[in-house]
């Protein structure tokens, strides 16, 4: 009679050694899993690192600005970013910058240029948003809010709402001195702002409201020496003596 409980036995150990064998499998399976995960984001950090850098090197002078693959390439590294950090505003800057270069290049061509700057515009709006302190962000908004806008004599004025605008699309005059008004209260000290809201609003003096253009002289007369000259070439482009002191 004990031939069959040892049998029983056997069965029992055999089973229990198959369940530990399968979820040992499952256990490895996972960790493999987790592995391959982990080493495609350290292989996208690094991706994202070296677009980082190259951008540097465009936005600096250090390097030519991209050809069409490689600006691809940059474009398509930081468009995949965005699936897992879709609130990092460095990344939606660093598209605002890929658009609005490739926008340029395209400057005579106005079927190619309006979206390429749309979609730059679209970009740095996203980084204002992350970060709503950043003159420079601004700035950057501004300037994009600017080059779609045409440029009137007209004063600035708000926005009406029966105005006619393209489906989906922003009130460019109310977009850029909302903007134009952000980039000076954040950013009046940095040189890069000072230059971006300079052009903009020395081109546009027409537009300009009484504030604004006090707002506007206050900080040439208030930049750094080394960078005031810059500002007053500016403003001289445009016919504005008044940048010097001069009525």
């Amino acid at each position: 009679m004990s031939a069959p409980a040892a049998t029983t036995t056997t069965a029992t150990n055999a089973v229990r050694t198959a369940r530990r064998a399968v979820l040992l499998a499952v256990v490895v399976g996972v960790a493999a899993s987790a592995l391959w995960v982990a080493g495609r984001a350290a292989v996208s950090d690094v991706q994202l690192m070296q677009v980082r850098w190259q951008i540097g090197q465009w936005r600096s002078g250090s390097a030519p600005l991209p050809h069409i693959v490689d600006w691809g390439a940059a474009r398509n590294t930081l468009s995949g970013a965005l699936a897992t950090a879709p609130d990092d505003p460095q990344i939606h800057e660093s598209l605002g910058y890929l658009y609005a270069i490739r926008a340029q290049s395209a400057a005579k061509l106005p079927a190619l240029f309006q979206p390429l700057m749309r979609q730059a515009q679209d970009s740095y709006r996203n980084a204002a948003r992350l970060r709503p302190m950043s003159g420079a962000t601004w700035a950057n908004v501004a300037l994009a809010s600017h080059l779609l806008a045409p440029v009137s004599s007209a004063p600035a004025q708000p926005s009406q709402p029966n105005q006619q605008n393209q489906p989906n699309q922003p009130n460019q005059q109310t977009l850029l001195w909302d903007a134009f008004d952000r980039a000076l209260l954040y950013g009046q000290r940095e040189p890069s702002v000072q230059r971006t809201t300079a052009e903009i609003g020395f081109a546009r003096w027409a537009q300009l409201s009484p504030v604004r253009r006090s707002q506007l002289l206050a900080m040439v007369a208030g930049a750094w020496p080394p960078d005031r000259p810059v500002l007053l070439t500016i403003a001289h482009a445009h016919g504005r003596a008044e940048a010097d002191g001069t009525p």
